[in-house]
């Protein structure tokens, strides 16, 4: 029997991985609205949340340019070709290929929208008085660098599915939600003068640690398992 073949999802398993992603797109949604009840609790409304929502925009432009889904449904058939036609090694060859340039793209384009990002809220958002566009500025640049671990886990996880691990695609926007939920929790205990490199480093940085933490014990008890830096 051919190992490559055993690795596609079997027949009997479509149903569940209908309704494991269907569940995770409807807990999504749920989570999104607990998400914007508890930034309406928190912030209220006014220009600083404005500015919080507006912040989002160019780097969601920036994600959705590279990636939104289009680079799976166009990378999992390919991977999947590759691997059963040339085996593994030339599969996992595609994979790095395809995460390294897709980690470049998207570092040089967060560097370009940081250097530029004054210029684009002010013609995003020409109605915004001076200090709430200066917020929306400083907001947008700390957002910026999480795209590229957007778009390259993106990568990731579509070279998962094609092993047919669908876990973390069910996962990433759940934990994305519950972080946001969990966000002012965080910001009343965070010291005050933290400067934006610090905040970047705490979203950035560690927070990539603790997902990586808490992925670990399941790899040691799978044996099996990469963690791609």
């Amino acid at each position: 029997m051919n190992p490559e073949v055993t690795r596609r999802p079997r027949a009997s398993r479509i149903p569940f991985l209908v309704a494991l992603l269907g569940g995770s797109v409807l807990l999504s949604r749920v989570l999104g609205l607990v998400r914007e009840m508890v930034l309406a609790a928190e912030l209220g409304a006014g220009a600083e949340v404005d500015a919080y929502r507006a912040a989002f925009q160019v780097p969601d432009i920036l994600f959705h340019f590279l990636s939104g889904g289009a680079f799976a449904v166009a990378f999992v058939p390919f991977y999947t070709r590759i691997r059963e036609t040339r085996g593994d090694a030339a599969a996992e060859r595609l994979l790095a290929v395809g995460f390294g340039t897709m980690a470049v793209v998207s570092a040089l384009a967060t560097a370009g929208l940081w250097i530029w990002a004054e210029e684009l809220v002010a013609l995003q958002f020409p109605r915004f008085a001076p200090e709430t566009q200066a917020l929306t500025v400083r907001l947008t640049r700390i957002v910026l660098p999480a795209q590229i671990f957007f778009v390259t886990g993106g990568v990731l996880r579509a070279a998962l599915m094609a092993n047919d691990r669908f876990a973390p695609q069910a996962l990433a926007p759940l934990v994305y939600n519950a972080g946001i939920i969990a966000a002012p929790g965080w910001e009343q205990r965070r010291r005050s003068g933290e400067t934006d490199w610090d905040m970047i480093y705490e979203v950035n940085v560690k927070g990539v640690a603790r997902v990586t933490d808490a992925v670990v014990g399941g790899m040691k008890e799978r044996r099996y398992g990469k963690i791609v830096n």
